[in-house]
């Protein structure tokens, strides 16, 4: 027989596309098989001068045919493709007699996800011309053009079972058996078991996975028999083919690198599928997501220059940059000069502007997608952040059903942004599926079991009852990410910030409004969408503590604050989150401190050394210390040498469990210092606190902002010359951060030492009466929030003989 190079079973767009053309190079002769049907052959002899046809029993030489890339100006190139040496069907027996006649050593297989299965013509067909070589002892690879996870591993196993499963003696080469997949009574190879057929398919065929990635469609017009590839300009890895033994024919090495042709190692091609995975489909699915809840149809509105573009484009930009690539950094691993490729090439590709894919289309498996695509990323980061939280939301608002029935077994949804942003009429994306209904309506299908209130129940049923009240939304959410993956050390948080924007969409907060917010670092969102998304969860965990500061993430003008009423029918839960983010929002007034500000040089205290040697943690390091560390000893010592001693009795010989150790963890922790404090690295906090010297104000401003602290009032001691430097001749300004207080302890406790020291060095008379104008001058100088004194044990106001309080001179400032 002739001996060709290539055989083709399919004849897809997207294997004539991408793998064709470059194999035509090397001068191969190609043969191309469908699988059923007859529409390619169809197709063909309008194109051909050579070959043909008896009735439907097609089988032309020599024929070529079209294939239109677009640019990314939106210009289409019309490639003529071949010629290819046969062009046959497998739906009829001349075509399938003609393949068996070949002896091929590459078998390109590109049929779609539903011919990669066990009961299939093509997985049959592929039988039986391998058992033909098998008889030759020919050398073949197959590689498949369809993104089938681990698609070589899927196709070998689907070989091998179909033999394995063979009567004995079963003839592979019976066409009755690959059209119908029963042997006739009279199928007999002779062959006494398929023992021999599978150890050459072990010893002599190489299944490759591969990884494709072109977007290719079809030439608008076409009718079913001319289905000519519409393309964009070839990527760098139109399709990747893992060949870790080298039994990829040789020409594979020298194709030229515009066609995208790469030969991987297992590594290389895990790294190519992870990279897509996470980079392409990862922002793709969102992306659909965020486009067919506002009612855009197509992915190719980014390229129309809009202010939605430009939002949703943010949205996808932030996203990659704040989660999927340090994710696959340091997950997959992968170098970030590879993804930052591979999101550059994406990126463009997004927005080309021949392309529009049907978002409606890419939705569909959106639970699935979720686990395959979002959760990998969120799992790879130390940190959770709002982007993942984002596009996981997107994904479950699109899975919500508007009303409770279905039509059969599909779903009606309703875009969040009303009638079509694109105009046009109602349209089927998929079968039995259709978008741009009346209002927004879609359909849409999921099959997708989660775990809600004790019992299994459908997603879509689980989240359209808990928008009735019916079903906790924290629950549902938790379940189904756990479902898809999510590792626990990240779920609480992940699952908690999906449910906020998803409630927030629920009760009707426009989407491209809160990426806004999001981009625009409003509100909680303080590194926009890369910030830790702890801001955004918790107020329903059990860990969360009422008086830890939490800013409220949901904003005064959303529709979430005017949609939650309270009712009988009001489960506890949601009332406690309520009371919780409530009183975690609230700032508060700090009445009494010794804080005071930078502009008061030496007075002002700041740094780890000044925490840790806090009068609280002083006198709980007193409680074990050793006999010989007196109050005098320790006190005698720098205030650095002190902070050490209190670290290692504290924080290092014992865990830090007592409110004064727990405050210094919580504010290592808010400040980003975590880190350090599990190592217990005292040196890297110190040099924290020493690069904030710089900018004391700044540093002080987020201080308050954190602790969400409105103001602190301080103590101010007009009898200390220390103080009262700060204050005269002139007042140094200070920050509206600090409010001051007059402490007059002296007064009380009879200092008169003190008293007499300050009015003579201030010019007043050592009297009674120039002690009362030394304290109405500080009121002018400081203007107090109130005057405070720490009493002597023994000090108490006599009620007779003329003392007590002259309520006459009292006098309530601004009231």
């Amino acid at each position: 027989p002739n001996m060709p190079d290539t055989i083709i079973l399919g004849s897809g767009r997207f294997i004539r596309a991408v793998l064709i053309p470059p194999l035509l190079t090397a001068n191969n002769d190609i043969h191309v098989f469908q699988p059923r049907g007859t529409s390619f052959c169809q197709s063909l002899v309008n194109h051909s001068t050579k070959g043909k046809r008896k009735n439907d029993e097609f089988y032309l030489n020599d024929v070529t045919y079209e294939v239109d890339t677009i640019s990314f100006d939106n210009n289409t190139t019309t490639e003529t493709v071949g010629p290819i040496k046969t062009a046959s069907t497998l739906a009829s027996k001349v075509g399938f007699s003609a393949m068996l006649h070949l002896s091929p050593n590459l078998i390109g297989v590109g049929v779609t996800e539903a011919g990669i299965a066990y009961d299939s013509i093509p997985m049959r067909a592929l039988v039986s011309v391998l058992y033909i070589n098998s008889k030759r002892g020919l050398k073949v690879s197959v590689v498949n053009t369809d993104n089938v996870m681990d698609n070589g591993v899927v196709i070998r196993g689907i070989v091998e079972d179909l033999v394995g499963k063979a009567p004995k003696g079963a003839d592979f080469t019976d066409y009755e058996w690959v059209k119908s997949g029963s042997f006739g009574s009279s199928s007999s190879s002779g062959d006494d078991d398929g023992e021999a057929f599978l150890k050459y398919l072990n010893d002599k065929v190489t299944f490759h996975t591969s990884m494709v990635d072109r977007i290719v469609s079809h030439r608008k017009g076409d009718n079913p028999f001319n289905q000519i590839p519409s393309c964009e300009p070839l990527p760098p890895k139109a399709i990747c083919i893992a060949d870790p033994t080298n039994a990829l024919p040789d020409y594979f090495s020298s194709l030229p690198s515009k066609f995208g042709v790469m030969v991987r190692t297992k590594e290389q091609l895990k790294a190519d599928i992870e990279l897509k995975l996470r980079v392409a489909n990862g922002t793709h699915s969102p992306l659909a997501a965020v486009l067919a809840l506002n009612s855009y149809t197509t992915t190719a509105m980014l390229s129309s220059g809009s202010d939605d573009a430009g939002v949703i484009m943010s949205m996808l930009d932030s996203f990659y940059s704040s989660s999927i690539l340090p994710s696959a950094v340091s997950s997959i691993p992968v170098d970030a000069t590879s993804a930052e490729t591979t999101w550059s090439s994406w990126r463009q590709r997004l927005s080309h502007p021949g392309f529009g894919l049907s978002s409606f289309f890419i939705c569909q498996n959106a639970a699935q997608k979720v686990g395959v695509r979002i959760v990998p990323t969120v799992n790879g980061l130390d940190a959770t952040t709002v982007d993942c939280c984002l596009a996981a939301a997107l994904m479950l608002t699109y899975l919500t059903p508007a009303e409770e029935t279905k039509e059969g077994a599909a779903y009606a949804g309703k875009a969040r942004a009303g009638v079509g942003r694109d105009e046009g009429e109602e349209e089927e994306y998929a079968p039995g599926l259709t978008c741009r209904g009346p209002e927004g309506r879609y359909t849409f299908k999921c099959d997708c079991p989660i775990t809600a209130g004790g019992k299994d129940v459908n997603l879509p049923d689980a989240l359209w009852r808990a928008s009735r009240g019916e079903l906790n939304l924290a629950e549902i959410v938790k379940d189904f990410l756990k479902k898809q993956g999510a590792k626990d050390g990240a779920l609480e948080i992940f699952a908690s910030g999906v449910c906020y924007f998803y409630s927030r969409f629920a009760a009707g907060d426009k989407i491209i409004d809160v990426l806004k917010e999001v981009q625009g670092k409003a509100g909680v969102f303080v590194d926009g969408g890369s910030t830790d998304a702890g801001v955004i969860a918790g107020s329903s965990s059990n860990s969360f503590y009422y008086l830890h500061y939490k800013k409220s993430p949901v904003p005064d003008h959303s529709l979430l604050l005017s949609t939650t009423e309270l009712t009988s029918s009001t489960p506890p839960s949601t009332i406690m989150a309520h009371v919780k983010s409530e009183v975690a929002n609230a700032d508060i007034i700090d009445l009494h401190t010794h804080l005071l500000p930078s502009t008061h040089g030496m007075l002002h205290l700041r740094g780890i050394d000044e925490l840790l040697t806090y009068h609280y943690l002083i006198a709980e390091y007193f409680l074990t210390a050793p006999a010989a560390m007196t109050p005098e000893v320790l006190y005698a010592k720098t205030k650095q040498q002190q902070a050490e001693i209190v670290w290692k009795a504290l924080f290092i010989d014992r865990s830090p469990m007592s409110e004064a150790t727990r405050g210094v963890c919580t504010v290592l922790q808010r400040l980003g210092l975590g880190d350090a404090l599990r190592r217990k690295d005292l040196g890297e906090i110190r040099e924290f606190y020493k690069k904030q010297r710089a900018n004391p104000e700044v540093f002080e401003e987020m201080i308050f902002a954190e602790a969400g602290v409105r103001y602190a009032i301080m103590t101010n001691i007009p009898f200390d010359s220390n103080e009262v430097i700060h204050w005269k001749p002139k007042r140094k300004p200070y920050s509206g951060r600090y409010r001051s207080a007059l402490r007059v302890d002296p007064l009380l406790a009879g200092d008169t030492k003190t008293l007499e020291k300050a009015l003579s060095l201030n010019g007043y008379e050592n009297t009674l009466e120039g002690a009362k104008q030394y304290l109405r001058d500080w009121v002018d100088t400081m203007k107090p929030e109130y005057m405070m004194a720490s009493t002597p044990k023994e000090f108490r106001v006599e009620e007779e003989g003329g003392g007590g309080i002259n309520e006459d001179d009292m006098e309530i400032v601004g009231g």
